[in-house]
């Protein structure tokens, strides 16, 4: 999308099965993309394979909301993410805006991420 008026960003988020399943926190994506990281992918720098707190949010989001549109749905696919699991995900998230220049002038990405967990 880029500076597109009429198509709409996406996020995609990889993982490699054996590393969540069975589920562990904190779990590992293998690879990310969303619009944030456009610039570095046309520049040929892609993030190496790391933990990322967020997978507990994001499959626990998934089971509960998400719509298979080929093979089974995710809540058969995932393993449930315990409730402690996802309540340490979100401690740990808040953490990243402890002080004002962690969320001055992103202030809406800020909301909006923390209305996407608690949805």
């Amino acid at each position: 999308p880029g500076e597109s008026e009429t198509l709409r960003a996406i996020e995609v988020t990889l993982v490699v099965h054996d590393d969540i399943i069975p589920w562990r926190y904190p779990a590992k994506r293998e690879l990310q993309f969303g619009e944030w990281q456009r610039n570095d992918i046309l520049a040929g720098i892609f993030e190496p394979a790391m933990i990322d707190i967020d997978l507990a949010i994001l499959l626990t989001k998934a089971r509960e909301h998400s719509v298979a549109l080929v093979g089974p749905a995710a809540e058969e696919f995932f393993d449930p993410v315990p409730e402690q699991d996802l309540f340490e995900a979100l401690r740990e998230t808040l953490k990243l805006w402890n002080s004002q220049p962690d969320w001055a002038g992103d202030e809406r990405n800020v909301v909006l991420t923390l209305s996407r967990i608690w949805y």
